[in-house]
């Protein structure tokens, strides 16, 4: 494995590692480090379904400006929505309106990726530095969970080779970095054909939710309120009662055991079938972004679950030991609102395990602060966006208490 290979492990294991920090105090062993957290992509976008997007407009590198501008909303614009792998979230437009190249760089990675290219070639027309590609892959991962299923061997300065759905082990002569990062090499990769199988099952079926669900006269109420009912529905959810996340480095791997799999939200698409909390949510936030609603994935820690969701045990009960949770805030019609799609499914397989197609109760869709902490009691100091762009972008996580008020529920 090439430096540059093993900078880009290291600055990608960094922002696991600082979020597995808010974690230490359930239990985790000194030092280890949290690579199931990988990447969610998830994502913080501002566009409104309601109106045609406006270009940025930048002072600085002009050459790339274009990129800034907000991607077609196929389904409000022509009626259809199509699928398009290059949509990032408006947040992170934003936060790189003054560096647009990370943009167009993390564009032409998704595309690469959706075409199934086994090369990637810079396409700009100047000296591109460690930081802004690797600024841009982060971008990309967040933006979109394709971008997972590959790892990026460099050949040369401007081109890179792509291996798709490898799998991940701590390399036998690493020692954990002074940031916490280790240093991964990846084998076992599947052939282009094998990757487009899988990459083309997801992509359609995010093409047919929404479209079998959602039309352009909905609101982004409606349409987030469909396409929660049907993910509820359509797949099977699985978590572990007791599974820690965290690798101890000093023993996790090392004896040829894989650390993670790439691309495991395509494959559990591919399966009808998740196991990790975090990607179902992060499916949910992906579907948002193509149709150009603003999503956040709000983590907690030291919460409360309430005595009506223990007595129910409808969460695993390390969850409610170590008082964690995961959920989205959706922006909807310009009104913010916490949407809790991993509790609502697990309470609807509790309840309606032996009814056939029977429609989620929507108990924890569209939620204010208040109607919130009737599940989950939480502290505003104790949450935190994980998906935002200065979290992706290593810059703290200062960003991450900038949480939106909720002040109200969601009318149905």
């Amino acid at each position: 494995m090439t430096n540059s290979v093993k900078r880009h492990f290291a600055r990608f294991f960094s922002v696991i590692f600082s979020a597995s920090l808010l974690f230490s105090a359930y239990g985790c062993q000194k030092g280890s480090i949290d690579p199931a957290d990988y990447p969610t992509p998830e994502i913080d976008e501002t566009a409104v379904n309601d109106h045609k997007d406006e270009p940025i407009v930048t002072d600085s590198s002009s050459l790339y400006k274009d990129a800034l501008k907000p991607e077609l909303n196929s389904l409000k614009e022509n009626g259809k929505y199509v699928f398009n792998p290059a949509v990032i979230p408006q947040s992170y437009l934003n936060f790189y309106r003054d560096n647009p190249k990370v943009i167009k760089i993390a564009k032409d990675l998704l595309m690469a990726v959706d075409n199934v290219d086994t090369e990637f070639e810079l396409d700009i027309d100047e000296e591109v530095s460690a930081e802004d590609f690797d600024n841009a892959s982060m971008v990309a991962y967040f933006a979109n969970p394709m971008m997972s299923v590959v790892d990026y061997v460099p050949l040369d300065e401007d081109t890179y080779e792509f291996k798709y759905f490898p799998t991940y082990y701590i390399s036998s002569d690493s020692d954990p970095l002074e940031n916490g990062a280790i240093d991964l090499e990846s084998r076992d990769e599947v052939s282009t054909e094998e990757a487009s199988r899988y990459l083309e099952n997801f992509k359609s079926y995010v093409t047919d939710v929404i479209n079998n669900n959602c039309t352009a006269e909905d609101t982004q109420a409606e349409m987030a309120e469909k396409i929660y009912k049907a993910l509820v529905k359509d797949f099977e959810l699985e978590l572990p009662e007791n599974e820690s996340y965290m690798i101890d480095p000093t023993t996790g791997g090392l004896n040829d055991e894989p650390v993670y799999s790439a691309g495991e939200i395509i494959m559990s698409v591919y399966n009808r079938k998740f196991t990790r909390d975090y990607q179902f949510i992060a499916l949910y936030s992906f579907i948002l972004q193509q149709l150009h609603i603003e999503v956040m994935e709000v983590s907690g820690y030291n919460g409360v679950f309430t005595q009506d969701i223990k007595d129910k045990e409808i969460v695993p009960k390390s969850n409610v030991e170590y008082m964690t949770w995961q959920w989205q805030i959706v922006c909807l019609d310009g009104q913010y609102y916490h949407c809790d799609l991993l509790l609502e499914k697990l309470a609807y397989d509790k309840r309606y395990s032996d009814v056939s197609g029977a429609d989620p109760d929507m108990t924890y869709f569209g939620m204010s602060d208040t109607k919130r902490c009737e599940s989950y009691r939480f502290s505003k100091s104790s949450i935190y966006v994980s998906n935002g762009p200065s979290y992706a972008a290593m810059q703290g996580m200062d960003n991450g208490n900038e949480v939106p008020e909720c002040p109200d529920s969601y009318g149905f």
